[in-house]
């Protein structure tokens, strides 16, 4: 039994991202700039730091305020991991699944970082994804830019325009870019219909930067979304 106790603590520490924590640590450091220099203290590792409870406790405040209301700054072990297990309940408040959980022993015991350290990742992206209204918000100025800039968006191929938005200082896409044309060289006086190999390279000419332009159109729509 302990051989085996012994093949599973070996295993983790093999899967343990020392990478990620650092990345993380800058992450709740940035959060929490008050507690930086506790939080960015590489002589201790990240069991140490996070096992009181009261940084992680600080940090979903920081994300959603009064999460937990009773941090304790009591240094016995029952306080800590209190403060721990109020930390995980915050985190299914905020809607983290299960499979994104641990549990306190994991922590305050050191049984399985590589899960504390999965955790504060996925709050790190649950807290800087988008919100419904942001998205709302976003899809509403797609579908007012189609439908105020139709014709820009439709001859865009044929009247050389950069469709490369710009944005103003609140962040709405004003008028499209003019280029100005460059100058056509004299071609000579056509003496009859062209040839029907010249029509046809005329006409995968056009297709070719309208499609251009639609696919410029494309990239700005999803930077919106995005």
């Amino acid at each position: 039994m302990g051989g085996l106790n012994q093949s599973l603590s070996v295993r983790k520490i093999q899967r343990y991202d020392k990478k990620l924590e650092k990345e993380m640590r800058n992450w709740i450091a940035e959060q929490l700039p008050k507690m930086s220099d506790q939080i960015l203290n590489e002589e201790k590792d990240l069991k140490q730091i996070l096992q009181s409870g009261v940084i992680l406790c600080h940090l979903i405040n920081s994300i959603q305020p009064d999460t937990v209301t009773n941090i304790s700054i009591l240094k016995t072990p029952f306080k800590q991991m209190e403060n721990i297990s109020l930390y995980i309940k915050g985190c299914t408040k905020l809607g983290l699944p299960q499979t994104a959980l641990f549990t306190t022993l994991d922590l305050y015991e050191g049984n399985d970082m590589s899960t504390v350290l999965a955790n504060v990742q996925y709050l790190r992206n649950l807290q800087q994804k988008p919100s419904e209204a942001e998205v709302t918000v976003k899809r509403e100025r797609i579908s007012q830019v189609l439908k105020t800039k139709p014709k820009e968006i439709e001859d865009a191929a044929s009247a050389s325009i950069d469709i490369t938005w710009r944005k103003d200082l609140e962040d709405k896409p004003s008028s499209p870019v003019t280029k100005p044309s460059p100058k056509p060289k004299p071609n000579p006086v056509p003496t009859g219909p062209l040839p029907k190999w010249k029509q046809d390279l005329i006409e995968r000419e056009e297709r070719r930067r309208r499609q251009k332009a639609l696919e410029e159109t494309s990239k700005y729509i999803a930077r919106l979304i995005i």
